[in-house]
Formats: structure tokens, sequence, C-alpha cells
């Protein structure tokens, strides 16, 4: 699994909530479009809120930003930049795009395995 727990997480907030914080390590081989994390990797339903870091190493150059994007599906209907409707549930999954110093996404085949970011996973 490329997510490794901070000691005392995940830990429960409120009913059926709870909060993660790991450090996730980059793939040997990045795929172009990012990474799909999935809730049911660690036992969860849903994804409530999922964010990323600056990445660091053991020179903590900072090479990359970890971003964020949850399925198209979950974004709610917007009129005149008000939502409308109802607001979406959680989201299963997300995409975990790495982002270079540059603002370009991570190359394909790019190796990112010496390089990690500090993930927060709220959900359940």
């Amino acid at each position: 699994m490329a997510d490794q727990a901070l000691p005392g997480y995940p830990t429960p907030i409120g009913g059926s909530t709870n909060l993660l914080v790991s450090v996730h390590n980059g793939p040997t081989v990045y795929v172009a479009g990012g990474e799909t994390i999935t809730a049911s990797t660690f036992g969860w339903g849903r994804f409530d809120q999922v964010r990323s870091s600056i990445s660091f190493n053991k020179n903590n150059s900072g090479n990359y930003t970890g971003q964020t994007y949850y399925p198209v599906a979950q974004a709610p209907a917007t009129s005149n930049n008000a939502m409308v409707g109802n607001v979406p549930t959680g989201s299963n999954n997300i995409t975990l795009k790495w982002i270079a110093a540059n603002g370009t996404e991570a190359a394909n085949n790019t190796n990112l395995s010496s390089e990690f970011v500090r993930m927060e996973y709220l959900g359940g």
C-alpha cells in the first residue's frame, strides 16, 4: 500500500466519520492522469474530503505538489456561482496528480518512488 498512517490514525470524528493522516509514497512508474485512491483501501465506503501537501524526501526538495481531484459526478450543479439542488455525497475514490514545480503534471513513466506527500483523508 502506498499510504502509511501516522501514529494514532485513523481517529474517529463524530458518528461515522474518521480522519486519517498518512504519508503517501509516489509510484515507481507514474501514469499520466494520476493515481486512483479508493476509500475501500482503508476499509471505508466514502471520502468526504482529501488533501495533499507538497512533496518531501530525505533532502526535503519539494519537487512536486499533490493535487486531489474528485470524480466529475461529485460536482454539484451550479448556476451563477451558487449551488443548485443537493450537495453530492462522499466519493468512493479520488485521483492524486503529481504536479512538478513548473506547474505541469509529472510525465508518464516518471519514477516518483523517492517522493512522499502528507495526505489527510476524511470519510468513513
